[in-house]
């Protein structure tokens, strides 16, 4: 059963035409299985953690053993999910997808997810897929000409598609899907991280080169896997490994199993995740995002000196890089730009405030308070007006455990502590008890930010 939200899009073209190889930003994929817990829900707090990856599309995709259910749309995640409409999707287990595009235009019909029949298995099967297949267009064009069609324009498709061709002779699911991944990964070679979700499994695979990130983690005896671990700590499961390029992770009622469909070539990470892509507090290889970034930027400083007399980083993806370059430069570092308003919810903008404990931002008496104060928690921008009668200090307390979208602004004066809340999506921050109270920031935002 599919569930869209759509949006009004023009005609149809032609799916080559709408190729675009352009580089853009990796999508964001996630799944769980775990029969004893709300799965979409916890698949939207995975996927609402990798939002930087992704701003276009959204989708859930959910098994109850038997059948699935999808439901995708255009927007952030929190314009397509909440908590409420997430948990309409029961089951044991889900997939994820945030999509920023790569190949096939930004329309509703490209959105991820997508669910396709099985003619071996008579059953329906749901994929989710992050990666730009170099050779999609010419293995589309195979596929056409042997009588495949196509309702999306994504290599997606493509990927999902040219395995449905294989495993006709294998007498097993097991061994279906294993000669389905080789035969997959040894003509499609890059470049792809994919979830996969059929009625009684959940499937990760990585091409052979692990162009893309994909890590596994646990929590309790629930298992799950994601783009980046960052999506691992929103849910507290503990990281076992990445996926290992050329692998196929399989993940039902009978545990985790993994299969080396083709052996592992030549490592050929895409470096720009450590650049650009993943969140700073990810690990990538090992190592911290923030620190690979830092450590650029103490290798820029010596390789290219400069006579400046700050250092100043471009929000946020370059704070870690001007930091390194600081340090060993000896120039001091200092904020020179800001994001504008709403730019929090689509980049990881601030994804490190998401790791602190609070965010505090002090004006002097009377002043009015920033029309825009970027905290970002969990993706989410707060815009922040009000006027302080004293000099005082406002805190944005991070997410509840239990809503991650409840934001608490606290106002201090001198000894006293009053509290704020936003009392309309507009972002006002009216003042009340002397308690704290919560944003209900699942009504953010009330339309697209620009």
């Amino acid at each position: 059963m599919h569930q869209p939200i759509a949006e009004p899009e023009s005609p149809p073209s032609s799916p080559l035409r709408e190729i675009d190889d352009r580089p853009r930003e990796a999508c964001g994929v996630f799944g769980i299985w775990a029969p004893e817990v709300d799965v979409a829900v916890e698949t939207f707090y995975g996927i609402h953690t990798l939002q930087h990856r992704g701003q276009e599309s959204a989708g859930i995709c959910t098994t109850d053993g038997r059948s699935l259910t999808v439901k995708t749309g255009m927007g952030l995640v929190a314009q397509v999910f909440d908590e409420q409409t997430a948990a309409e999707l029961e089951g044991i287990a889900a997939i994820g997808h945030t999509r920023y595009s790569t190949t096939g235009a930004s329309r509703f019909r490209n959105a991820q997810p997508i669910l396709l029949d099985d003619p071996l298995t008579g059953e329906q099967m749901a994929i989710a897929h992050n990666g730009n297949v170099v050779n999609a267009a010419q293995v589309r064009v195979e596929l056409t000409e042997s009588g495949a069609t196509f309702e999306t324009s994504t290599d997606t498709e493509v990927l999902a598609k040219y395995l449905l061709l294989f495993g006709e002779d294998e007498a097993d699911t097991d061994a279906l899907w294993e000669s389905r991944f080789s035969a997959l990964m040894r003509h499609i070679e890059v470049a792809y991280s994919l979830v996969l979700l059929t009625p009684d499994r959940l499937m990760a695979a990585r091409d052979p080169y692990g162009v893309r990130p994909l890590c596994i983690g646990q929590v309790g005896g629930r298992y799950v896997v994601a783009s980046e671990t960052c999506a691992l700590d929103q849910l507290g499961a503990t990281l076992l490994r990445d996926v290992q390029p050329g692998e196929l992770i399989t993940i039902d009622d009978r545990g985790m199993r993994s299969y080396q469909a083709i052996p592992p070539a030549q490592p050929a990470g895409c470096v720009f995740e450590h650049i650009y892509f993943a969140r700073p507090d990810s690990i990538l290889d090992g190592q911290a995002a923030w620190q690979s970034r830092s450590q650029l930027g103490v290798e820029l400083a010596r390789e290219h000196p400069a006579d400046a007399d700050v250092v100043i980083g471009v929000p946020d993806s370059a704070t870690a890089h001007a930091i390194g370059y600081s340090s060993e430069s000896g120039i001091p570092y200092s904020e020179g730009a800001a994001c504008p308003a709403g730019a929090c919810a689509a980049r990881s903008c601030s994804a490190y405030l998401a790791r602190m404990s609070t965010s505090m931002f002090t004006r002097s008496p009377g002043e009015r308070w920033p029309s825009t104060v970027c905290s970002c928690v969990y993706g989410i921008t707060a815009t922040v007006n009000a006027v302080a009668s004293r000099s005082a200090t406002v805190r944005l307390m991070p997410s509840t455990a239990t809503n991650p979208f409840s934001t608490m602004y606290r106002i201090s004066d001198g000894g006293a502590s009053n509290a704020y809340r936003c009392d309309s999506p507009s972002g006002a921050i009216d003042r009340t008890t002397p308690t704290p109270s919560t944003c209900p920031c699942t009504r953010w935002p009330p339309t697209r930010p620009p």
